[in-house]
């Protein structure tokens, strides 16, 4: 059975008791709804995400303990929706009329109204585009709405009044404006809901579904529940991350969503199908591709390494470093595991470190004195004290006065 706008019911929570502040940063509030409330809620009247600590169900609703939001930015009878929708807060969105009423709105102002749009509606300008055999899409301009592809909208000015549906959301270029007319008008009748995800769907290369969707299939699409990417898309991206993920730092889901605009859902869908591929790896939420590490280093890092190795046992300290690219060479180095920060701006390379707990373990000697140690290592004092204090928060050796215990 094809869904349409109209038919569309989403499910909302209702505020139904002004929240007030709780331990720490929380909110606590009574709402109503169809189920118990998710994780993760938006708040229509302001687009913000609010995260759900706690949930205790009793007669009069369900009591929640959240952050994300302030107390002055909610109202009576304000509504919440499942973060698993789509829906985004932009400042403007290309919607096509509904049914018979494909007419030209005359007028450049008017209000928009809608479940996703706070009460009262919001004012708006309106830009009519006129497309094939005289149908229009109109881009509606605002301060700012939650926008749902497929959900319903209307415009009122005057006596006038108009049924629309969000095809999609901005910022566009005029292209992207183009094109999308272009594709809507090509379905016969009335865009069904499936129909705007799947025009979506062939306009970007990927689309983020709404629950409703979760088991519809596309043609050469992959992807599952909320994701659905173009077999080519896919192709793309993933070379285009795992190319960046190659440079010394790796790369965060974070950073991804800013330098290219992937929504967090389909971040996650392409980093983890690398990851199960073998190509990525995680490390402490950033994402390394599986080289050797000495492949990803800089020119200056390579140059500090080969000075690292060259040194040896008498370790190298960090003043003798001639510039700031240098010192940046050397962070990259211990970024990627290669060398060691010691204490009082001593550094090793992780081999040499690696070589002197063997050479320390292979004598049969347990207790040493630290005189004794430094004529071993042939080290400065200085030197040997950060080492020492290395090899202890390493469980090499314990320190006790003048002498350590090899454990």
């Amino acid at each position: 059975m094809k869904l349409y706008p109209n038919q569309w019911h989403l499910p909302f929570w209702k505020v139904v008791q002004l929240p007030f502040a709780g331990e720490g940063k929380y909110l606590q509030m009574v709402i109503k709804g169809p189920t118990t409330p998710p994780e993760h809620l938006i708040h229509v009247e302001t687009g913000k995400h609010l995260l759900v600590k706690n949930i205790e169900t009793q007669d009069q609703g369900f009591v929640i303990t959240a952050k994300g939001l302030t107390l002055n930015q909610f109202r009576p009878g304000d509504r919440l929706l499942s973060y698993g929708y789509p829906a985004r807060w932009e400042l403007e969105g290309l919607f096509i009329p509904q049914g018979a009423m494909n007419q030209l709105w005359q007028g450049q102002r008017a209000t928009l109204m809608g479940s996703l749009v706070r009460q009262g509606g919001i004012p708006v300008e309106v830009q009519p585009r006129e497309g094939t055999k005289g149908k229009y899409t109109y881009l509606l301009k605002c301060k700012g709405v939650l926008l749902l592809p497929g959900a319903f909208y209307w415009l009122e000015h005057a006596n006038q009044r108009l049924d629309l549906t969000l095809l999609a959301p901005g910022p566009f270029q005029e292209k992207d404006l183009a094109i999308l007319g272009q594709k809507a008008f090509r379905f016969p009748g009335l865009l069904s809901i499936r129909g705007i995800y799947s025009i979506l769907l062939r306009q970007k290369g990927w689309v983020v579904l709404p629950p409703e969707l979760y088991q519809e299939t596309f043609e050469d699409a992959l992807g599952d529940n909320s994701i659905r990417i173009m077999k080519r898309t896919n192709d793309f991206w993933q070379n285009k991350l795992l190319r960046r993920c190659k440079l010394p730092k790796g790369l965060s889901p974070q950073e991804c969503e800013r330098e290219w605009g992937l929504p967090h859902p389909v971040t996650n869908f392409l980093l983890a199908e690398l990851v199960q591929k073998n190509l990525l790896e995680e490390k402490a939420g950033r994402y390394h591709a599986r080289l050797n590490s000495e492949k990803r280093l800089s020119l200056y890092a390579r140059t500090i390494l080969k000075r690292l190795v060259e040194r040896g046992e008498l370790g190298l300290k960090k003043e003798s470093l001639k510039d700031d690219l240098q010192v940046r060479g050397l962070e990259e180095l211990c970024e990627l595991g290669l060398a060691v920060a010691l204490d009082d701006g001593w550094f090793l390379s992780s081999e040499v470190i690696e070589g002197i707990v063997q050479k320390l373990t292979a004598t049969n000697k347990r207790v040493w004195k630290i005189s004794d140690l430094r004529e071993y290592l042939d080290a400065s004092r200085s030197y040997l004290l950060a080492l020492l204090l290395e090899l202890e928060k390493r469980g090499v050796l314990k320190r006790e006065g003048n002498e350590c215990h090899l454990r």
